[in-house]
């Protein structure tokens, strides 16, 4: 995997930060996949090269080599991560394919019940710590929106993560599980 050499961020940078908000491409097929990640003294920049599942698939495919890194944003808290990871996957998706397609991390309005309900479903999933920081700051985004329509969108993807928590919760309560960590 490549990096741009002016977006490395130094070790000194990665230990005054939470964490990072970085971009990796494929150079073969232009997909992008938006991840973050703690910051750890031990790792270097270029040892960490994502963790999404179809990421991973692809890098096993064309290898590691057809693959670029990139340094997005810094972040001071998981909670902060959480909701700049969100809105910049919203970015992604809006302008071409992306492997966070099925993320259902998404600050995007949701067009329909067909896929309402699949985004609360796959956003199901997730850890409850990240639905519940989303949902906080998208209440926060809606009560400082200008317009009515941008207060109705919100509401929506409101209304969605928060029909992921309570499926969460019934499908731990049926199954007397817990979901596995990502």
């Amino acid at each position: 995997m490549t990096t741009a050499s002016d977006s490395i961020p130094t070790a000194a940078e990665a230990l005054a930060h939470w964490g990072y908000i970085y971009r990796i491409t494929n150079t073969i097929t232009g997909r992008v996949y938006i991840g973050i990640h703690a910051s750890k003294p031990s790792e270097t920049w270029d040892g960490y090269q994502g963790s999404g599942t179809y990421l991973k698939q692809e890098q096993d495919s064309y290898g590691v080599n057809s693959f670029t890194k990139e340094f997005v944003e810094w972040v001071e808290s998981e909670p902060e991560a959480v909701t700049v990871e969100a809105k910049h996957i919203s970015a992604a998706l809006r302008t071409g394919p992306c492997y966070n397609s099925n993320n259902a991390y998404s600050t995007e309005p949701l067009a329909s019940d067909a896929l309402f309900h699949s985004f609360a479903f796959k956003a199901s999933f997730r850890p409850t710590k990240r639905l519940n920081a989303l949902v906080n700051t998208l209440v926060r985004q809606q009560r400082d929106a200008d317009s009515l329509e941008e207060k109705r969108r919100l509401q929506r993807t409101i209304e969605a993560h928060l029909l992921a928590l309570n499926l969460k919760r019934l499908r731990q309560a049926t199954t007397q599980r817990k979901d596995r960590k990502p």
